[in-house]
């Protein structure tokens, strides 16, 4: 069997891969971006010290830090991984997606009150 000489044109499968890694990495870029742009505004809205922005800010990276380990070896276990694999997407997917409809929902219009929940106030 010959082996396969790279002929010099791209497939569209890796220029899927490439397409879709770029966007991640953008996408990536942009909310750590916004998230250091907005760290001096939360600052003063909260009316935190310097220490607690800090605190703050390395939050994410110090809890991924400590539960790297035994995610890790959770999922290299043969019959763990799929659940485990299935629980971390949902840990995942379950905040993104509250975050998201909060923030959709101000767009909504406010819900019809039924006829029981109008006067509540006046029982």
């Amino acid at each position: 069997m010959k082996p396969r000489i790279w002929t010099g044109r791209p497939t569209l499968a890796g220029t899927s891969v490439l397409a879709a890694a770029l966007a991640v990495e953008l996408i990536d870029e942009l909310v750590d971006g916004t998230k250091d742009a907005a760290l001096p505004l939360i600052r003063h809205d909260l009316a935190l010290t310097y220490g607690q922005v800090g605190l703050l800010a390395s939050a994410p990276l110090l809890l991924g830090s400590l539960l790297e380990l035994p995610v890790g070896v959770l999922a290299g276990q043969g019959r763990t991984r799929r659940p485990a694999i299935l629980g971390g997407g949902l840990v995942f997917i379950r905040p993104s997606w509250a975050a998201g409809w909060c923030s959709f929902s101000r767009w909504l219009p406010p819900p019809r009150p039924s006829r029981s929940q109008a006067c509540w106030w006046r029982s």
